[in-house]
């Protein structure tokens, strides 16, 4: 089934979030990274109930808005273990440090819990969810068919940063290894920042994949 993605970059560091919806399936969408509770964001999803609710990583901004849409649709939160209480935790998080607002990040409890790599179902199509430290500990990777959300494991001719607390310059280049340069030259990637790129594109212009 065709994937309809939109991407909203909302929020402070204008962090994308993902509105996913499919044409065979008019009544659900699923949110990945709801970075701020923006007027983008409930536009997007008003014609639609929210199922599932992806997190990458939970960083202050890629969770800000995760609250106000919890508490709107009532929809599964799926996250890795290693930060699960980072949801509440303005210091892992990095809300206490960074925020240029000034609001301390804390959010409901995930519903699903993953504990490695994994796949799952939503909007009647199969998830492949990848468990890629580097950035942080517990960051997931999510492939629905060609489209795959990076998160900041990769961007178009960048990769995250590995200096902040809990990252690993060592577990990145082996995620990237494992999550990104195994797959196809046409599979589009998806990142938490920036514009949307490919697979074959990174691979040759990327200057962090040479070496790898």
């Amino acid at each position: 089934m065709p994937l309809c993605v939109a991407r909203l970059p909302i929020g402070p560091l204008e962090t994308n979030c993902y509105v996913l919806t499919d044409t065979e399936n008019t009544e659900l969408a699923v949110v990945i990274d709801p970075a701020y509770p923006d007027e983008a964001l409930s536009q997007a999803i008003a014609p639609y109930t929210v199922s599932d609710i992806l997190i990458t990583h939970a960083h202050f901004d890629h969770i800000g808005g995760l609250s106000w849409l919890v508490a709107q649709t009532k929809a599964r939160v799926w996250l890795h273990q290693a930060e699960e209480g980072w949801l509440q935790n303005p210091i892992l998080n990095l809300s206490a440090l960074f925020s240029t607002t000034g609001e301390l990040i804390s959010s409901p409890p995930a519903t699903n819990v993953l504990q490695g790599d994994d796949s799952f179902s939503v909007l009647g199509q199969k998830v492949f969810a990848y468990h890629t430290p580097g950035h942080t500990p517990g960051h997931m990777v999510y492939r629905i068919g060609d489209d795959v959300f990076t998160g900041d494991l990769i961007f178009n001719t960048g990769v995250g940063r590995t200096d902040l607390p809990g990252g690993s310059s060592t577990a990145m280049n082996e995620s990237l290894k494992r999550a990104i340069l195994s797959l196809p030259d046409n599979v589009r990637l998806w990142p938490g920042h920036g514009a949307a790129t490919t697979v074959g594109t990174e691979r040759e212009h990327n200057p962090y994949l040479t070496s790898l």
